[in-house]
């Protein structure tokens, strides 16, 4: 398990990029040390709950997700998704949840052409799904 949590950690601080954060830190703290002039601000990961970690069916961000990356959509409605990412079943959800928090916590996923937002709690829920599943 820590092989893949320090797997997800590297996901998702190359996905979020050197100088940004991330929100659900640890005590409520933010950044993590003194900046590097070459690298800016560290990325703060979020804690991880895995007392009562979610299921598939109760991460309400998939809801989300789902309105492109579904099997059952067409090409034109899936907003440029790409055809092998789908979050429409628990299995699909799983061979791509390490991309998915990686660009979630990233601010990258949804994207901002789509209109749509997760918040705070459902990407910290998706956050502790895909964590706690390894």
């Amino acid at each position: 398990m820590t092989t893949r949590f320090a797997s997800i950690s590297m996901w998702i601080v190359l996905g979020m990029g050197c100088a940004s954060e991330v929100t659900g830190a640890p005590s409520g703290e933010h950044g993590g040390g003194s900046p590097d002039p070459d690298y800016g601000t560290p990325a703060q990961i979020p804690a991880v709950n895995c007392d009562h970690p979610p299921s598939y069916e109760e991460v309400s961000a998939f809801n989300t997700c789902v309105m492109c990356h579904a099997t059952s959509r067409s090409p034109s409605e899936r907003t440029g998704a790409p055809l092998s990412v789908n979050f429409d079943t628990e299995a699909a959800a799983e061979a791509n949840s390490m991309r998915a928090v990686s660009l979630v916590m990233g601010g990258l996923m949804p994207p901002t052409r789509a209109g749509i937002e997760l918040s705070e709690e459902e990407k910290q829920e998706l956050y502790d799904w895909a964590m706690c599943k390894m």
